[in-house]
């Protein structure tokens, strides 16, 4: 057991106070003897004697809580020790093992490989002591530290890199962590990487190493240069709709040489088949932007990539993407409010934006709110409530449902809508809660608020952001709901006088959008208005898509793979579960399109995983740099977060303190009450 502020121990010493009070306060016991009390005397007996143990009981509580005081300031934490500190080893050395995505260059490998069997091939067995850290993202210990080297060589033997990032601070510090729990004469922490200077960013300088451990770094080189040609950032539709609108594929392409880069290849494949191909020219040390531009016409998964250069696609020159595609919306337009009038019949409007001609990406179903069953729910995709005031109960649970499954919600809020009612039917599922109907304040001759404060950056408005692209000020907004409770809703658009007027909340996998206003010619002009219908397209767009399932992601993932079928990875093979820590799955161990199948061997879902993209960059930090940083001048102290400070615990085992500290806090405040109950009934005389 370790402190993390162990000088609090010292006050154990108040132990000694309940004991002190006790001996000086007791009570003083004189014997006399009455004739008349002499048939008492057993009775008398036992009173004292029960009397002495229920002072003895109480002074026992009192010492337990002084001692449990002391440890929970201490706050003591259970870190794990694999070696034997009570011996003192000649040599205790950490070997730390670049296995990021950038130490798949040509010869680092190898260079890896050796120069970490040097690192453990001076050692003696029985004398020193050894273990190995490996270290992308995030470092993990292959080898605890013990007294034989034998199995620190045969691990480094077997160290093959990854695709991950680098953190080459957050690997030093783990080292310089496990060297705390052992005694020796010397300490030595070994680094074999390729300085990558990306993977020295994460380092904040808020710890240095202990003063006396000593870092040694060996840098390894690639023997070939490659191409010098790296893909830096990716953009690429996760989930569209099937229509006749190209979508949009960007990749930017960065030159780490000295030299400029002309006609350089880039080429967007899809379905095995090359789609598009640009020519580009980069400047030296520059990057430049490739956009593409292309119609998913095929309902389901579009798997694909973008390649630089005219050669084989590998994961060092390609991006992978699945732009999944939705055949049709199903659309529920729930109508609270049915009328032979179209202007103050908002599905008459709704229907009429969604599904302008037969070429519509959206299929509608209009019911009347008393009309609507679970299974009308169930079966779509986005749920329009139209001034709906309530629906039956069952109809809200399946409305909850389908957003914990990731379905979409928008509601059109009038006066159908009565805020208790409202409030209590749908609180949980809407982004607000309703207080009252509030009438447009008059101003510069009209009685309407527009919107403003749009937030631009969010899908839905994003195309309004460009010229000729529409003005949602136009339209004008007479009678609009006050809200209330929207602490856990985003604001997308205010009305003027800043009442939030356009929220979104996330719930489950889902999303919940309102708009505080009715369609309707009482409540607003909206309908009239030309941005109308892109705005509608856009909300069910939204809604639909980006509550669809990921399809991409970054090696190392965990791949979201659906009970009961089997994934195959980029060439074909059969993939088992693996268990990572507490999680068990299908890791997605290196870049490329991996195809998940049902038990027909049916595909289900593709799944398309990058390598870290920022490891392309070749560019290096000197090793005097990482060491100038982190190692300790002589008798140096560091205020603040400190490495080297003998009380911190261990990383991984913070969670351990804090919960052990809770712990002892509760059995304090229990030993509290029962020293009060125990007082309470221990007679004084």
């Amino acid at each position: 057991m370790s402190f993390v502020n162990p000088i609090f121990l010292f006050a154990l010493a108040g132990v000694a106070v309940p004991v002190l009070l006790h001996v000086l306060t007791r009570d003083r016991i004189q014997h006399a003897t009455f004739s008349t009390l002499r048939f008492f005397a057993k009775g008398a007996k036992l009173v004292v004697r029960r009397k002495k143990f229920q002072e003895l009981l109480l002074l026992l509580l009192r010492v337990a809580l002084a001692a449990l005081l002391a440890f929970v300031f201490a706050r003591p934490f259970f870190g794990a020790k694999t070696v034997d500190t009570r011996h003192e080893f000649a040599t205790a050395r950490v070997v730390v093992l670049d296995v990021s995505g950038s130490m798949k260059r040509a010869g680092l490998p190898e260079a890896l490989k050796k120069e970490a069997q040097d690192a453990a091939g001076s050692l003696t067995e029985g004398q020193d002591a050894a273990g190995l850290i490996t270290f992308a993202d995030t470092p993990a210990i292959q080898v605890p530290f013990g007294d034989k080297i034998a199995p620190v060589k045969a691990a480094a033997d077997a160290v093959t890199p990854g695709y991950g990032g680098t953190n080459i601070a957050d690997a030093l510090r783990k080292a310089n962590e496990l060297l705390r729990s052992v005694r020796a004469k010397q300490k030595e922490i070994v680094l074999v990487s390729d300085l990558q200077r990306a993977g020295w960013s994460y380092f904040k300088g808020d710890w240095k190493l202990a003063g006396d451990v000593k870092l040694t770094i060996r840098q390894v080189k690639p023997t070939d240069a490659g191409s010098g040609l790296g893909i830096v950032e990716m953009s690429a539709p996760n989930s569209l709709v099937l229509d006749k609108q190209p979508a949009s594929i960007a990749v930017r392409i960065a030159n780490y040489s000295d030299q400029p880069r002309n006609d350089v290849d880039v080429a967007l494949w899809l379905g095995g088949q090359k789609a598009d191909a640009q020519k580009v020219n980069l400047r030296a040390n520059g990057t430049v932007a490739v956009r593409f531009r292309h119609v998913f016409d095929t309902p389901g998964d579009n798997p694909g990539y973008v390649v630089i250069g005219s050669g084989a696609s590998t994961p060092d020159n390609t991006v992978y993407f699945n732009a999944r595609t939705i055949p049709r919306i199903p659309v529920l337009l729930i109508d609270g409010r049915p009328s032979p009038n179209p202007q103050i019949d908002a599905a008459f409007f709704l229907n009429k934006a969604l599904v302008p001609t037969d070429e519509s990406p959206f299929v509608v179903t209009t019911l009347a709110a008393d009309k609507v069953a679970p299974q009308n729910v169930a079966g779509s995709s986005v749920v329009i409530l139209a001034n709906v005031g309530q629906v039956p109960p069952p109809v809200a649970e399946a409305i909850e449902a389908l957003l914990n499954r990731g379905g979409g919600v928008f509601f059109l809020l009038g006066d159908q809508a009565q805020a208790d009612s409202f409030n209590s039917e749908f609180g949980r599922v809407a982004p607000c809660k309703l207080r009252q109907i509030l009438q447009a304040r008059p101003a510069n001759g009209e009685t309407a608020e527009s919107l403003t404060r749009i937030d631009f950056d969010h899908p839905v408005f994003e195309v309004f952001s460009l010229p000729h692209h529409g003005d949602l000020s136009l339209p004008k907004f007479a009678r609009y709901w006050e809200t209330t409770d929207t602490q856990l809703s985003r604001v997308l658009a205010r009305f003027g006088d800043i009442r939030p007027a356009i929220l979104e909340r996330r719930i489950g996998k889902g999303v919940s959008l309102a708009l505080v206003s009715a369609i309707d010619s009482n409540w607003n002009d909206f309908a009239y208005q030309s941005v109308f219908l892109p705005f509608v397209h856009q909300i069910v767009r939204y809604l639909a898509v980006q509550t669809g399932q990921q399809a991409t992601f970054t090696s190392g993932d965990l791949l979201p793979v659906p009970d009961g079928d089997t994934l195959k990875d980029p060439q074909g093979q059969t993939l088992t579960p693996t268990q990572t820590g507490t999680k068990s799955g299908y890791y997605a161990a290196q870049p490329g399109l991996y195809n998940a199948l049902n038990a027909q061997g049916q595909q289900d879902f593709c799944y398309a995983v990058n390598g870290n993209l920022t490891e392309g960059d070749p560019a290096t930090v000197a090793g005097d740099e990482i060491a100038a940083a982190i190692e300790r001048a002589p008798d140096e102290m560091l205020g603040g977060l400190d490495a080297d400070a003998t009380s911190a615990p261990q990383q991984g085992s913070e969670k351990k303190d804090a919960g052990l500290w809770w712990y002892l806090l509760a059995g304090a405040l229990a030993l509290t009450f029962a020293e009060l109950v125990v007082g309470n009934k221990t007679q004084r005389h």
